[in-house]
């Protein structure tokens, strides 16, 4: 597959991949059920900035989200509940206010981890419920090759407010993403839910048209 051409591109109409689609305002509504977390990249269009890395637990946050986004801006979002089981590791409780601790294993399993990542990153993820009924959550990225601050004390401030945290894969969020890209799909049918991605689509613009290349 030879993939399609951004070039060939430019803003079409595509609801399935428009995020102000109720439709896909009901698939993050769904699972932020039961305490789960939505969690992933806002990649602003045409120079708005580095993306921004989100965890959400509301569906208000979303629609805060969407608000404060821009035409053509991508959002990438997975669910922790149904990816929590490809986590390198898992630490830590979500009702307690103490950090969870790295054991040797978990050590052990994220430097067998290093060994063959790209680029040596990790995604940490952090839940907490100080509050019943009120989680909270927090995403970053882990540099494990970072030489001036090691890896561990990172997941240690990461950790700091308590609560849970998962270490996935620095390139989960992006995976399915890429091969989509790099397929010969043409996005006019692509939909914003596919692989492991809850959502991976665009803001349109005020004809409700969507773009899915140019700069981020």
């Amino acid at each position: 597959m030879t993939g399609w051409r951004f070039s060939d591109r430019e803003w079409f109409k595509n609801e399935r991949l428009n995020l102000r689609a109720e439709a896909n305002r009901g698939l993050v509504a769904d699972e932020l059920v039961d305490g789960n977390v939505v969690f992933g990249p806002h990649r602003w269009f045409a120079g708005g900035g580095s993306p921004a890395l989100i965890a959400l637990t509301t569906i208000e946050e979303w629609d805060e989200e969407v608000a404060r986004g821009r035409p053509g801006d991508n959002l990438i979002l997975l669910s922790l509940r149904k990816v929590a089981g490809l986590a390198v590791v898992h630490t830590g409780e979500p009702t307690s206010s103490r950090p969870g601790t790295l054991q040797p294993a978990d050590i052990a399993a994220v430097e067998h981890y290093d060994r063959s990542a790209a680029f040596g990153e990790l995604l940490c993820v952090r839940r907490s419920a100080p509050t019943p009924g009120k989680p909270e959550a927090a995403l970053r990225v882990i540099d494990l090759r970072d030489a001036g601050w090691p890896w561990q004390e990172q997941v240690a401030e990461a950790a700091s407010g308590g609560g849970e945290v998962w270490l996935f894969d620095g390139e989960l969020a992006w995976r399915d993403h890429e091969r989509r890209q790099q397929g010969s799909e043409p996005p006019e049918e692509w939909t914003a839910h596919h692989g492991l991605c809850l959502v991976d689509g665009y803001l349109p613009d005020a004809q409700g048209r969507v773009v899915c290349g140019g700069p981020y």
